[in-house]
């Protein structure tokens, strides 16, 4: 993991965003593969996704918010609940991609 300190802040860079491995799956399957690695991500840097300070969700269809939803729900713990904004209706990067998810979080 590559980090680096600026103004106080610790940035850790590690394939940000975050997007799903398996193309395969459907927006559910691929909403859980980007919530693994980002709770991955946060372990390494020391920290947790209860620290998660605001998430921006992009989804390329709007159809996939409520699958999209429901494993985002699953994930985050109760009280917890970040500041979050989702855009739909996106071009990502590779066109097997339905999510890309990116995450600011405190440092403990």
């Amino acid at each position: 993991v590559g980090k680096e300190y600026q103004q106080g802040y610790k940035r850790v860079n590690d394939r940000l965003p975050k997007v799903p491995e398996d193309t395969t799956q459907d927006a559910l399957g691929q909403t859980r593969q980007c919530l693994q690695c980002i709770d991955d991500l946060l372990a390494r840097a020391g920290t947790d996704k209860t620290r998660i300070l605001m998430a921006t969700i992009y989804l390329v269809d709007i159809q996939d918010f409520q699958a999209m939803n429901s494993a985002w729900d699953a994930w985050v713990p109760e009280g917890a609940a970040p500041s979050r904004a989702t855009v739909a209706g996106v071009t990502l990067a590779d066109p097997g991609w339905k999510v890309e998810i990116v995450v600011t979080a405190a440092m403990p």
